[in-house]
């Protein structure tokens, strides 16, 4: 039935299942020339079909805004006891230094970029940029800017129509202003590994090293004794329950 455009639509979704979005875009196209059809067909062909021809350019861009309002009951992460431990003796607390609640509002950007290089194993530039500002009402001396990113190199070393595994080594950096001094920055290698079981279901593991080089900030204290490598492990399950509803675990 090559007359029936809502055919061509379903044809359409089942390629994009198989992330195959250059057949997908093809089946769309024919749903929009079919005789047979209705205009809640022609529209949802015709937005369906900029989507994928989308995700079938070599370069993609991707971003997106936030922004919300933060309470802290220790914003200050002040010692709740009267007496501090200094040089092995007690002394009083500085009341600058006790535990100060207090409201934040946070505003940033996200940013993500693929480069598709069209080979046969889905090998592509894969880069993501997050910047935020978070500003105290009381603790200015708080406040921070910090832009953070990774660049890796994605592929699947099993090539398939699904490729349901995916490696993406990369590398880690940020960069971090407090109180409108330079408070750190650094990098450091990771590794991300995901796997489909479905098109409903899929894992990602996720292993990061960053060293960060903290500098003397005056309103903080000695924030350069923070220097030094943190290591982060994540493991991250999701789930579409049903089309627009995704549980992440």
């Amino acid at each position: 039935f090559p007359e029936s455009a809502e055919l061509h639509l379903t044809l359409g979704k089942l390629y994009q299942r198989l992330h195959s979005d250059a057949a997908a875009a093809q089946a769309f196209q024919s749903a929009l020339e079919a005789p047979v059809t209705t205009p809640q067909i022609k529209a949802e062909a015709e937005e369906l079909r900029t989507r994928a021809l989308k995700r079938t350019a070599t370069s993609q861009f991707a971003g997106s805004l936030f922004a919300g309002m933060q309470y802290q009951t220790d914003a200050n992460a002040g010692p709740d006891n009267d007496t501090v431990r200094s040089n092995g003796t007690s002394i009083p607390r500085t009341r600058r230094d006790k535990p100060d609640g207090d409201f934040s509002g946070i505003m940033g950007f996200t940013l993500t970029h693929k480069y598709d290089f069209g080979r046969q194993d889905g090998m592509a530039l894969e880069s993501r940029v997050v910047g935020f500002g978070q500003l105290y009402a009381d603790n200015t001396r708080l406040d921070t800017a910090r832009l953070v990113g990774q660049v890796g190199l994605g592929f699947a070393p099993i090539p398939s129509t699904t490729s349901a595994l995916r490696l993406q080594p990369r590398v880690n950096f940020e960069a971090v202003s407090t109180d409108g001094e330079w408070l750190e920055g650094g990098g450091g290698p990771g590794v991300g590994v995901t796997y489909s079981f479905s098109d409903t279901l899929g894992i990602e593991f996720g292993y990061d090293a960053i060293y960060r080089n903290y500098d003397h900030v005056g309103g903080l204290g000695a924030t350069e004794d923070y220097t030094g490598c943190e290591q982060n492990g994540i493991a991250t399950v999701t789930w579409l329950a049903r089309p627009g509803t995704t549980l992440v675990a």
